[in-house]
């Protein structure tokens, strides 16, 4: 008897998986091509995040210069001498300095890696973590509920 059909679940970690390293794959092809200069930091804009009962929102405070919870306007100068202007895809719970190293897409500027940070930062790599550990512990559950099956 055929127990193929069992292992269709493991069909949702491969899948993280495979987001995972595309993601990683997507990073190391920016890098390749990335052109890196520097950009100013010329505003703050407050995250704001919803649920389903609740809005919340981060509230920037400047203390002594610093600035607390933003995502974080930059201003950056391409090569050819366009001026752009992105946010950050990360909130900065403190950043003291004015200035912030910007890395772009020559092809297309509005594709940046502000501070080392790519579009998702370290959670590809929990990602392709916790879904190769997932694929694992369904794969043995499978065969051993295969085996189960067997002896009936």
């Amino acid at each position: 008897m055929s127990y193929l059909f069992l292992h269709l679940p493991l069909c949702i970690p491969l899948y993280l998986v495979y987001m995972a390293l595309y993601e990683i794959y997507e990073e190391r092809e920016f890098k390749k091509f990335a052109i890196q200069t520097e950009g100013a930091i010329v505003g703050i804009l407050n995250g704001k995040y919803e649920d389903q009962t609740h809005t919340y929102y981060l509230h920037t405070v400047h203390i002594n210069g610093k600035v607390v919870n933003g995502l974080l306007i930059v201003e950056f100068e391409t090569d050819k001498g366009d001026i752009y202007r992105v946010r950050t895809k990360k909130t900065y719970p403190e950043y003291t300095n004015n200035i912030i190293t910007v890395s772009y897409n020559p092809l297309d500027p509005t594709d940046v890696m502000i501070d080392n940070y790519y579009k998702s930062g370290i959670s590809k790599y929990l990602r392709l973590g916790g879904g190769i550990i997932f694929s694992a512990a369904m794969f043995v559950g499978i065969q051993a509920m295969i085996e189960v099956m067997s002896r009936q």
